[in-house]
C-alpha cells in the first residue's frame, strides 16, 4: 500500500503536467494597463511561471522527506554541492549543444512544451543545489528546505528579471 506521501506526490505531478499544458496553450503575449504605463504582463507571467516551478520541487522534495525523514541526514548531501555543479555544468552544456548543432531546435518548433520540461530539470537541479550548500553550511537541518524555497525562487527571479 503506497503512503498518502506518495498519493499527494502523483497528485503535485498532475498539477505540473495541468501548469505545462496551460502555460503552453495560453503563452501568448499580454499586457497590462496600471493608469498611463503599460505593463508587460509577460514578465509578471514568467515571474508566476518561475515561482509555481519552484514550489512544485519544494514540495516533491518535502513530501519525498516526510517518507523517509533521514533523507537530509545522508552523508551524501557533503558531496551534493560538487556533484550537482558537474552535472549542471554538463547538462547546460549538453543543452547547448544539442541547440546549436543538434536536433534540439527543430523538436523545440514542434514541441514548444519540451522547453518547459527542459526549464523544470534545471530549476529542478538549482534547487537541488541550493538545499546541498544550505544543508552543508547549516546547522539545523531541519529548516533547509523552506530555505532553499526562498532562496532559490528569490534567485531566479531576481536573475531573470535581470536579463
Amino acid at each position: 500500500m503506497l503512503s498518502k506521501w506518495t498519493y499527494y506526490q502523483f497528485t503535485a505531478i498532475i498539477f505540473l503536467g495541468l501548469l505545462l499544458f496551460f502555460t503552453d496553450q495560453l503563452s501568448g503575449e499580454l499586457a497590462i494597463s496600471s493608469g498611463t504605463e503599460t505593463v508587460n504582463g509577460t514578465s509578471l507571467l514568467t515571474a508566476g511561471f518561475i515561482a509555481a516551478i519552484v514550489g512544485w520541487v519544494y514540495v516533491m522534495v518535502y513530501l519525498q522527506s516526510k517518507k523517509k525523514p533521514a533523507l537530509l541526514n545522508h552523508a551524501v548531501w557533503s558531496k551534493m554541492p560538487a556533484l550537482l555543479f558537474i552535472i549542471g555544468f554538463l547538462s547546460i552544456v549538453a543543452f547547448l549543444t544539442l541547440g546549436t548543432f543538434g536536433p534540439l531546435l527543430e523538436w523545440t518548433e514542434n514541441a514548444r512544451w519540451l522547453m518547459y520540461v527542459f526549464m523544470v530539470y534545471f530549476i529542478f537541479l538549482f534547487y537541488l543545489f541550493v538545499v546541498s550548500v544550505i544543508l552543508k553550511n547549516s546547522k539545523l537541518k531541519k529548516h533547509a528546505l523552506h530555505r532553499s524555497l526562498y532562496v532559490t525562487g528569490g534567485l531566479l527571479i531576481i536573475v531573470i528579471f535581470m536579463l
